[in-house]
């Protein structure tokens, strides 16, 4: 592989890469995975790492992100010593202050843990966490705070995407076309409040915060009272609940998974075959959804996998099918809704109401009210 340099219009002549990665590259990824890939083979030859039945799933990584995983404290010392020998031996370094590490499923806390157990790479003494952010997604090692700390911080972080845009127009009277400020939400708004949450097992109570955050949003760009129906709210603005956005991403992610020759593919096989109906398994999970939208169920679908395009198209129309039914009845059953004409009504198409309002303050206002 070589490069070369542009400035000023002009370009330098190529000189070859022998070391790293472009930043940035889509390639780059896939390369550093082949560079380290050595690595996790020596780790599970040598039986080191957490599996799962016969499934190795010791060391997940991502781009240059790696996570090593064991139930053993000697063994997960013995992982780290290997990898940094790795690192020392192809010449990298590995960041101290970034390595933590997380003991899950212990009665003990960290400052207990960092007293009885240290973890070592070379000479520097590793530190025990509860938490920490991991390609982007937080991570929490109590229970009880694991998916409330996610939940909290994706709130804050749309929360925060949402006020950089008020500058431009995106709040309620007086604001931007209600057409404009969705397409506001659903472009930057939207993939940050769900960002990573399709791999998170989310309790009802999370889901129910996403829900209210939404809710109040679309409201309020539109500028209707807090008291006004959450299906009027979301058919006005042709959109969907945010928990039919989720299930949309935890879907076409499984669709990955089956297209995939990978360990996921074979930890899915055996959860799916092993496990009963109430574990709280992402794949039990992934099957329900299945089913709930009338989909083949996960078993099927890692049988005769669909092509990228096709399962997209599929889920889509089965998922914005079934919720714009719901949201149809739940319509007609309010009488504030008495005088919206549902047949107009269309998910992913903004009412009409809206889009004759044009830019103009005066007509969004009258249209508001």
């Amino acid at each position: 592989m070589s490069s070369a340099v542009r400035w000023e219009g002009k370009l330098s002549t190529s000189f070859a890469e022998l070391q790293g990665v472009r930043q940035g590259s889509v390639w780059s990824p896939s390369v550093y995975k082949l560079f380290v890939n050595p690595l996790i083979k020596k780790l599970e030859s040598d039986s080191l790492g957490f599996k799962i039945g016969n499934v190795f799933v010791g060391t997940p990584m991502c781009a240059d992100d790696l996570l090593l995983i064991s139930s053993k404290p000697d063994e997960l010392q013995t992982m780290i010593s290997y990898t940094a020998h790795f690192a020392e031996t192809e010449e990298y370094n590995i960041s101290k202050e970034k390595t933590k590490v997380m003991i899950w499923n212990s009665s003990l806390n960290c400052n207990l843990w960092n007293q009885m157990e240290k973890f070592h790479i070379g000479s520097e003494t590793l530190e025990t966490v509860e938490n920490y952010k991991h390609i982007g997604i937080d991570r929490d090692s109590r229970e009880v705070e694991a998916t409330r700390t996610i939940i909290g911080n994706r709130l804050k972080t749309a929360r925060q995407t949402s006020y950089a845009l008020m500058g431009s127009g995106l709040h309620g009277l007086n604001g931007l076309n209600p057409e404009v400020s969705c397409k506001l939400w659903s472009t930057y708004v939207v993939p940050r409040l769900l960002f990573g949450l399709e791999i998170v097992n989310l309790s009802a109570k999370d889901i129910s915060r996403l829900d209210i955050f939404c809710n109040n949003f679309l409201k309020q760009i539109q500028n209707l009272p807090a008291r006004a129906s959450n299906a009027g709210a979301y058919l006005l603005l042709g959109q969907l609940p945010i928990i039919a956005l989720l299930h949309k991403k935890i879907l076409i992610t499984f669709g990955t998974i089956a297209r995939s020759d990978s360990v996921e593919n074979d930890l899915a096989k055996r959860q799916l075959s092993t496990k009963g109906k109430t574990p709280k398994s992402w794949f039990i999970r992934a099957d329900k959804i299945l089913k709930q939208y009338n989909l083949p169920c996960a078993s099927e679908v890692l049988l005769k996998p669909e092509t990228k395009y096709k399962w997209k198209m599929k889920v889509k129309k089965c998922v914005d099918g079934f919720w714009s039914e719901k949201l149809f009845t739940e319509a007609k059953s309010k009488p504030s809704l008495r005088y919206l004409n549902i047949k107009n009504c269309k998910i992913g198409v903004v009412n009409s109401i809206w889009k004759s309002a044009g830019s103009k303050q005066i007509c969004i206002r009258k249209a508001c009210y």
